[in-house]
């Protein structure tokens, strides 16, 4: 990994600015995004992210985002849906600015998925951790502040439910084991193809809005990310 990708975040976070910004009307246009109908309709938990995003605009810091998991429908050019998936970012200077720590953590996240995943006889329907029931079960598990606790202090659970594939995360810290020098976090959100500067996802990292006081975040749309960003992209997508 040969780009500067500390030099790239600093130059996100001048191009949108320091907090508090002033968020004028073309510039709340740009930034709006609307929820897909079906997440409307189940009172998904990633409206959460929705709802804070005015206060992210104003106050939110800008970090790198990593992904590790989303429907693969995201990789797909000319595809017009969006899709829910997860990121891994942290507040802390080296992690939030250093993109390589960040692509390690995600890496190990999902061997451990995958070695999760494969402990399953695929014929075995009474042992399948895709039964709708047990996912219902792990979401509503998941919504509890008591397992919440259990998600960050036993790995084990947490591998278990990040291998669900419907578990929605918000303001999650990783446990120990994949950061053990800082702490690290994993949302769940919506990726919204218009964000970025091709229409899929070219790459698996991009800066990200967050903030210690809300469980929402939300990807900077690409107008401000920095030019040697977007031509990394567009040449991963053979757009160059």
């Amino acid at each position: 990994m040969n780009q500067d990708y500390t030099g790239m975040i600093a130059e996100a976070r001048n191009r949108f600015g320091p907090a508090p910004r002033r968020i004028g009307f073309r510039m709340r246009r740009q930034l709006k995004l609307k929820p897909p109908t079906w997440c409307k309709t189940a009172d998904d938990p990633l409206l959460r992210n929705y709802a804070d995003h005015e206060f992210l605009w104003h106050e939110g810091q800008i970090v790198w985002g990593q992904l590790v998991q989303v429907n693969t429908m995201m990789f797909q050019p000319k595809c017009p849906a969006n899709a829910p998936g997860d990121v891994i970012f942290s507040f802390e200077q080296f992690w939030g600015d250093e993109l390589q720590p960040l692509k390690m953590i995600a890496d190990k996240i999902d061997d451990d998925k995958q070695a999760f995943l494969d402990t399953f006889d695929d014929d075995d329907d009474d042992e399948d951790y895709d039964d709708v029931e047990e996912r219902r079960q792990a979401e509503e598990f998941h919504r509890s502040a008591e397992l919440m606790l259990r998600v960050e202090t036993d790995s084990d659970y947490f591998t278990e439910l990040f291998a669900g594939g419907r578990a929605r995360m918000l303001g999650t810290r990783i446990p120990n084991r994949y950061c053990t020098e800082s702490p690290c976090y994993l949302n769940s959100l919506i990726y919204h193809r218009e964000l970025f500067p091709v229409d899929y996802l070219a790459c698996t990292h991009f800066p990200l809005l967050v903030h210690p006081k809300c469980a929402g975040v939300m990807i900077l749309p690409s107008r401000w990310w920095p030019k040697s960003l977007i031509t990394e992209w567009k040449r991963s997508a053979g757009r160059f």
